[in-house]
Formats: structure tokens, sequence, C-alpha cells
């Protein structure tokens, strides 16, 4: 077998540096956020590695080591939910031109491991997400209230209503969520490959020219016509498809938020430092209070083009 030294030297590298952010997420709480940048890591090793063999090592050496430094859950949860989706969009964005398949695979990928260890661990360990939540609301308003005595919720809010939303839309908010994981991967792994490796040539679309397939609209038509004729023809339940409905119409409303999030990031580029700095603050807050004024951007882009990227598929 043929070994390239070089390819290898650099998958231990990067091996290293993805054991030292899983210690670091694992030992000190307020880096677990560090665990994003361990999909980024698996990510770069997918698209960079030349030998599939070394894929398989690293990942097999990465495993040993989680399950010998840290506990069997965490060590199984930094495998399933980071590591192996984001190799595996990393493989297929060998092929620049499977950039965005290779984005939503791997956010379906973690979606389906998200979900598969929550019903391993509902089943062995008696775990109730639900009733946690529930829990975590309560303490969370007990703790408000302490702060403040005079803190009162709105009626409708409740801890009961929360887990009833929650439920209904349990299937977006694990899809959104990976979404957002893998999205968040996918940049911070493009950015370390260009600082870890400067002379890889490998020029993929930054996130100011993401976009959404231009069928997304007629997609949801079709998906809206086909459930409610199952409903009218007794297939599915009524509120079972209106449940089919609400979920992925959530999803489809996140991803235009992405898109119009990315059209904004598009013109705020083309400032200058002092007023970018000002239009990206305006822009962050404007994702987290106001996210349908961005899908309402993202519609338009879709319809206009603004960004002039041409990379239209029906064009």
């Amino acid at each position: 077998m043929n070994f390239n030294n070089k390819d290898l030297a650099r998958i231990s590298l990067l091996i290293t540096l993805a054991v030292v952010i899983a210690l670091l997420g694992y030992y000190v709480p307020t880096l677990s956020i560090l665990s994003f940048l361990t999909g980024s890591i698996f990510m770069i090793i997918g698209l960079i590695s030349k030998n599939k063999v070394y894929t398989f090592i690293s990942f097999i050496a990465y495993t040993f080591l989680l399950f010998i430094l840290l506990d069997p859950v965490s060590a199984f949860i930094y495998l399933v939910v980071f590591c192996i989706p984001c190799l595996i969009m990393g493989y297929i964005m060998k092929n620049k031109d499977n950039e965005d398949i290779a984005y939503f695979v791997g956010a379906v990928v973690m979606a389906v491991a998200v979900l598969g260890l929550l019903a391993v661990f509902m089943r062995i360990g008696g775990f109730d997400f639900f009733e946690n939540l529930r829990q975590s609301f309560e303490l969370s308003t007990k703790q408000l209230q302490s702060i403040n005595p005079n803190y009162t919720l709105p009626k409708q809010l409740t801890a009961q209503s929360i887990v009833n939303i929650s439920k209904q839309l349990f299937p977006s908010i694990v899809m959104i969520t990976c979404l957002f994981i893998t999205l968040i991967s996918k940049y911070i792994g493009l950015f370390l490959l260009k600082r870890i490796f400067p002379k890889e040539n490998m020029n993929f679309k930054p996130f100011s020219h993401f976009e959404l397939p231009d069928r997304l609209g007629v997609f949801f038509l079709i998906f809206w016509i086909v459930i409610n004729a199952c409903s009218l023809f007794n297939i599915l339940d009524k509120n079972y498809s209106d449940r089919l409905i609400t979920n992925v119409l959530y999803l489809i409303i996140y991803m235009l938020v992405i898109q119009g999030f990315a059209v904004l990031i598009f013109f705020i580029n083309k400032l200058n430092k002092n007023s970018r700095i000002i239009a990206v603050i305006a822009a962050i807050i404007l994702f987290w209070s106001a996210f349908f004024v961005l899908s309402f951007i993202a519609i338009l882009d879709m319809a206009f083009d603004f960004r002039k990227i041409s990379f239209r598929r029906d064009k």
C-alpha cells in the first residue's frame, strides 16, 4: 500500500486538534460551545483526505481516544452527532458541484443521529425529554421570580403550553437545530482550512452566496397538496397531516431566514469597515428578533437575484 506521509501527517494533526477540542469542551463547561469545532475538524478530514484508509484510521483513533478520555455517553455523542455527519459532509464536498447537497445530507444524518440517541436514552435510561423541558422551564420561572418578585409570565405561556408546542414542532426543531449546527461547522471548517492548510486550492462559496433551490416553493406546494389529499381520503389523520405541514413550513421559513441573512452579509461586505461593524450588529439583532423579515428578503432575492451570483439551477 502506498502511504502518503504528508497526508497522514495532516490527518494526525487534525485528530490531535479534535481531541484537544473535545477535552476542553468536556472538562471546561464554559468552553462546551467548542463542540462545533469537532464537526469542523472532521469536515476538513473528509474533504482533504486523499485515501479512504486514512479517513477510517483517523475515525478509529479518535473513537479510541474519546472513550479513554471521556465518559462513554459523551464520547458517543461527540462521535454520532458531530463527527460522522460532518465527515460525510466533507467527503461529499470533494466534488465541488455537490457542495449544497453535502450540507443538507450532513444535516439529515445529524438529525437522524440525534433522534436515534434520544430514542436510546428514553428506552434504556428512562430519559424523558419533554418532562426535562417542563422542569427546566419551571425552574427558570422560579429563578426569575426570585430575582424580581413582581415578574409574571403571560397567562398563555405555561410549562404545559411549552411542552405541547415542543411536541407539535419537535421534528422541525430537531431538523432546524441540525441545519444550524451543520452550517456553522461547515463555514468554521472552511475558515480553519484556509488558516491551517493555506496551500489547499479549495474555493467554495462563501456564506454570503448561500442560496436555496429555486423550486423550494413548488416543492412545498406539491407537499401541501399531497398531504391534504391524504387527509381528505382518510389516509392520514387530520391532526397528523396538519402537524406535518406545520413542521415543513417552519423548516422552510428557517431556510429562508438563513438565505435572507446571507443576502444581508453580501451587501454588508461591500461597506467600509466602520459601517460594516454597525451593519453586522443590526443584522444579528434582526436575525434574533425579526427573522420573518429575513425570510421576506430571501423570497425577494430568489425572485430578483439581488446578488447576481448566477448559480441558479435552471440557468
